[in-house]
């Protein structure tokens, strides 16, 4: 997948929400030994998906996902605190 319609982001409200999550970005990176690709952004304007797109793995055991398992499950259980 490429380009930006396809673009893993997380995005913020303020400044310790930032911290927080490049901190965990940080962990997974530690962790997996992989960059992270992951857009990090205030939150502009937001639409929450169709619900059949949430949780989309856990629905669609078999769908399709650039991560492997590992890496997904991984990225998963990686706390935020």
């Amino acid at each position: 997948d490429e380009g930006t319609r396809y673009r893993t982001g997380v995005y913020y409200e303020n400044a310790d929400d930032r911290k927080v999550i490049e901190k965990g970005l940080a962990s997974f990176e530690n962790q997996s030994g992989k960059k992270s690709v992951v857009e990090v952004q205030p939150l502009r304007c937001f639409y929450k998906a169709e619900e059949y797109h949430q949780n989309y793995l856990d629905k669609n055991p078999g769908g399709y996902c650039h991560l492997s398992p590992a890496i997904f499950d991984l990225a998963r259980k990686t706390p935020v605190q």
